[in-house]
């Protein structure tokens, strides 16, 4: 068993990776202490634990810039695992490639224009758009 805890408010507490399958633990603050001992002698918490079989994964992505990666289970079907640290986000998918050797891996990285150029597209201000148009024409022209 692997597991790797987050202390960020807004994270997934613990992810634990055990017996081909993928965990999320959120325990209360309180029994957190208690939690990492059971894990630590191989046990599964009974409650705040849900985990899926790594048989349903179709991809794991990880997008730079981003506190969470993506494990998608099909085209519309898919579950956000929130890791603000990008040290502890980029060793989990690290250990997700090396142990999942079927699986599709996908790491990708914009730039700020990139980033924002569809929630750009997609407002419906049209003077807007029109002026983030020509700031775009004009950054890429530099």
């Amino acid at each position: 068993m692997k597991f790797w805890t987050n202390e960020e408010k807004g994270d997934d507490r613990i992810i634990a990776f055990s017996e081909e399958t993928l965990y999320r633990i959120n325990p209360r603050p309180t029994e957190m202490e208690q939690v990492l001992a059971d894990l630590r002698a191989n046990k599964l918490p009974e409650r705040n634990c849900s985990g899926v079989p790594v048989h349903y994964f179709k991809a794991v992505e990880m997008e730079n810039g981003r506190d969470n990666f993506v494990v998608r289970y099909n085209a519309d079907s898919y579950e956000h695992f929130r890791v603000k640290d990008a040290i502890t986000r980029n060793e989990i998918y690290q250990y997700l490639q090396d142990n999942i050797k079927y699986l599709r891996l996908e790491t990708e990285e914009y730039t700020k224009l990139q980033a924002g150029k569809k929630p750009l597209i997609a407002t419906n201000k049209p003077n807007i758009r029109k002026w983030f148009g020509v700031f775009i024409i004009s950054y890429e022209k530099i």
